[in-house]
């Protein structure tokens, strides 16, 4: 990585990690969706998509996050 650190995660931030962790560990992955959802609302509906079944890869949570990104669509 190039050095950039992102702050402490907040709780619900901490639950995506986690849910990420179950489809892959990779630093760059992970460090990527944590970049790419700023809000706690937008981090739970990643955690309930995979929770749920719909985001089983890293190519689904890469897509996903960036449309939750782009358009705030919630999940379900």
């Amino acid at each position: 990585m190039n050095g950039y650190k992102l702050p402490k995660p907040t709780a619900i931030e901490q639950k995506m990690i986690e849910a990420l962790e179950s489809i892959s560990k990779d630093e760059k992955f992970l460090f990527g969706i944590r970049a790419t959802l700023e809000t706690d609302e937008l981090r739970q509906e990643m955690s309930e998509a995979i929770k749920d079944g719909d985001v089983q890869t890293e190519e689904d949570a890469i897509y996903y996050a960036l449309q939750l990104d782009k358009e705030g669509v919630p999940h379900g």
